[in-house]
């Protein structure tokens, strides 16, 4: 037996002592040898494949990963980056997904990996949100949210790929896109500035950049001078010069 933590942060020497007794039957396909795998081990399908396949020692461990039926570390990130973008909360329940970021933080390459497997995995769950707008799935989302913005993973590129990529359809029905807006502003990785005069923020949004009081009055008379905003935008900004 294994926990997920210990999956993911063991170091070679333990990793080879949780699984040197794990024997699977032989099985029709991969899936079920890991499904098997997993259930030995006390844990699910994804926590085994993304705990190892996001540990920093797995790819010099052949012997561990193929235990699971891989015939190569790259097809064990190929499953991983498969069930961390498509996971909602399912098999990785939002403590583990935090665990991972937070493990990550400390690996360079990983980091670069996960910039790019979390922005599609947050446009997955909004899509889910989206559709069927669940307050569990909405509550794990926000504290995954909170996760990648508390640390070092959420950059400038990411933030701007964000608020470019954002889906809209999730903002009007939950508003929990201006909580990302906050986020970005309390933890300074665009300035509320640059924000304010993007044309890829709802005037709903802008308002909140002038509410954090980061936004002068000379900045909406700049923004104003703008003929190319929206007229719901103009209606907002001379509102706010009253």
């Amino acid at each position: 037996m294994a926990t997920f933590i210990e999956l993911l942060t063991a170091n070679p020497e333990e990793l080879v002592r949780i699984f040197y007794k794990v024997r699977p039957q032989k099985t029709s396909g991969f899936i079920a040898t890991i499904d098997e795998v997993a259930s030995y081990l006390d844990v699910n399908h994804a926590q085994v494949v993304c705990g190892l396949g996001f540990n920093f020692a797995i790819g010099e461990l052949p012997d561990v990963y193929s235990v699971l039926g891989f015939t190569s570390v790259k097809a064990l990130y190929l499953r991983r980056d498969e069930l961390f973008r498509t996971d909602i909360y399912t098999q990785l329940p939002v403590d583990a997904v935090i665990e991972i970021y937070s493990h990550c933080a400390q690996n360079e390459a990983l980091m670069q990996v996960l910039q790019a497997l979390s922005t599609e995995r947050l446009n997955t769950i909004e899509d889910h949100i989206a559709e069927h707008s669940d307050p569990n799935i909405i509550i794990s989302y926000k504290m995954e949210l909170h996760a990648i913005y508390n640390s070092e993973l959420a950059n400038e590129e990411f933030a701007e790929r964000r608020m470019i990529s954002k889906n809209r359809k999730l903002a009007d029905a939950t508003k929990i896109q201006q909580d990302e807006l906050k986020l970005i502003i309390d933890n300074k990785i665009i300035p509320a500035s640059n924000l304010f005069f993007s044309d890829n923020l709802t005037p709903e949004e802008k308002l909140l950049l002038i509410e954090s009081g980061e936004i002068n009055v000379a900045m909406i008379k700049n923004r104003m001078q703008n003929t190319e905003i929206s007229p719901a935008e103009r209606d907002m900004l001379e509102d706010n010069l009253k």
